[in-house]
C-alpha cells in the first residue's frame, strides 16, 4: 500500500474503467432494428450508467412495458456475445491499476451492469486479474437492487473500512454509494457526466483523466 493512502479502491465500470458506448450503441441499434421498432438510437453518452431497463425508459419514456421487454431480452442476447467486446480501457487506466496492484492495494468493481458481460469485458481486456471481487445486481454471493446497497454489502463482505476506502466513479449514483457506506470518493470526470449538484454535501474531488488518479490517492486529500 501507498504510504498514507487508501487500503481499498472502488471502481465503477462504464464511464470510469471503460468506455462502453461503442459496443452499447451497436446492441442498442440491432435490438431496434430485430424488433423494427420506429426508434432514433441518439448519442448514448448522456444515457448509460443506469440499469438498462432504466436507460431505455429514459431515452424512450412512451415505449409500453412489453416492447421495453422485448428491447431488453434482444439488446442482452447482443451484448453478451458481442457488444460488451467493444468496450475499451480508457487511456492511461492500466497503469493505474498496475501501480495500485502493485503497491498491494486491494481493487474491487461496483457496477450496475450485469456479471456476465461485465466479466466478458474485464477478461478481454486482461484486467480482471486486478480486481480482488467484481460485484453486479446479479452477484449471487451479494446481489443488489442499487448501488448504495451494493456499497454497503461490499464493505460487508470483505471488511472494508470507510477511512480505508475510496470509491471511484462518474454518476451521482456512484458518490451515492460511496456516502452511504462512509467511503471517500473521487470523481470521473471524463465519464458521461451523470452527475448532479448536490449543494447539502461535501465537495468531493474530481480527475479529468486516468493519469491524474494517483495524484488523488492520498487520504490526506479527503480531510
Amino acid at each position: 500500500m501507498m504510504e498514507g493512502g487508501f487500503k481499498n479502491v472502488v471502481f465503477d465500470l462504464d464511464g470510469t474503467l471503460v468506455d462502453s458506448v461503442p459496443g452499447i450503441n451497436a446492441s442498442l441499434r440491432a435490438a431496434v432494428a430485430f424488433h423494427g421498432l420506429p426508434l432514433e438510437v441518439r448519442d448514448l453518452s448522456r444515457y448509460v450508467g443506469p440499469p438498462l431497463r432504466e436507460m431505455i425508459l429514459q431515452m424512450w419514456p412512451h415505449l409500453a412495458p412489453g416492447e421495453v421487454d422485448k428491447l431488453v431480452h434482444a439488446f442482452r442476447g447482443h451484448y453478451n456475445t458481442q457488444g460488451c467486446l467493444s468496450a475499451a480501457l480508457y487511456p492511461g487506466m492500466l497503469e493505474q491499476l498496475v501501480q495500485l496492484h502493485g503497491s498491494a492495494v486491494q481493487l474491487f468493481v461496483l457496477t450496475n451492469k450485469p456479471l456476465e458481460p461485465t466479466l466478458k469485458i474485464l477478461e478481454h481486456l486482461s484486467i480482471k486479474r486486478f480486481f480482488r471481487a467484481v460485484h453486479s445486481p446479479d452477484s449471487p454471493d451479494c446481489p443488489f437492487s442499487v448501488k448504495a446497497d451494493g456499497a454497503l454489502r461490499l464493505a460487508g463482505a470483505y471488511g472494508l473500512l470507510p477511512e480505508q476506502t475510496l470509491l471511484v466513479g462518474d454518476s451521482s449514483e456512484d458518490r451515492e454509494a460511496a456516502e452511504a457506506a462512509g467511503f471517500s470518493f473521487l470523481r470521473a470526470a471524463y465519464g458521461y457526466g451523470h452527475f448532479k449538484a448536490a449543494p447539502a454535501s461535501r465537495r468531493w474531488p474530481a480527475f479529468d483523466a486516468p493519469p491524474a488518479l494517483s495524484q488523488f490517492l492520498k487520504k490526506e486529500t479527503y480531510i
